[in-house]
């Protein structure tokens, strides 16, 4: 680690420590903070000749995003931190059309299905989207007049999250 600077989070030597060669690293706050446009946190390394990696080895690769805490995973591609992410559809409740929303590191195919629980599929759309933020109107009138508790999933060749919503009459 050549050296760690502070963007929109504030980044000290407390927020990380170095175990076996590798970079443990934890952030919290007593408040919520979007991070909207640009940069929370830089960390420059020395890159060696087997490359960088992420992984689970010392803590949990995620963030949390929304008053319920949703997860968000997050992945290191190339030179950049890439963000996957399904958001919880709004509003939830909802009765006549929900909006979801979800970011994406990679442009491509995208599949949403949206499925009772009996796991029996009401719903689905691929579409291909742009890497970044996305998001996907369902109306009421696209799930066949189903309502009660249901699970939506988004789907891309590297990652995959469900979340359950409530379609009311």
């Amino acid at each position: 680690i050549v050296e760690a600077t502070s963007g929109q989070m504030d980044i000290t030597a407390d927020n990380m420590g170095l175990v076996d060669g590798s970079l443990a690293m934890s952030w919290n706050a007593s408040k919520m903070m979007s991070y909207g446009e640009g940069t929370l946190f830089t960390v420059k390394v020395k890159k060696s000749a087997t490359g960088l990696s992420m992984s689970d080895r010392i803590a949990r690769s995620e963030a949390y995003q929304g008053v319920g805490l949703e997860t968000i995973n997050v992945s290191l591609e190339d030179s950049g931190l890439a963000i996957n992410s399904l958001a919880q559809n709004e509003p939830n409740p909802w009765s006549d059309q929900t909006l979801i929303k979800f970011e994406i590191s990679k442009t491509g195919p995208v599949t949403l299905t949206i499925v009772d629980v009996n796991g029996n599929l009401i719903y689905k759309h691929t579409e291909e989207f742009i890497s970044g933020a996305c998001e996907h109107v369902i109306q009421k009138k696209d799930l066949g007049g189903i309502s009660g508790v249901l699970f939506y999933q988004i789907e891309t060749k590297e990652y995959s999250q469900t979340n359950k919503m409530l379609l009311v009459e």
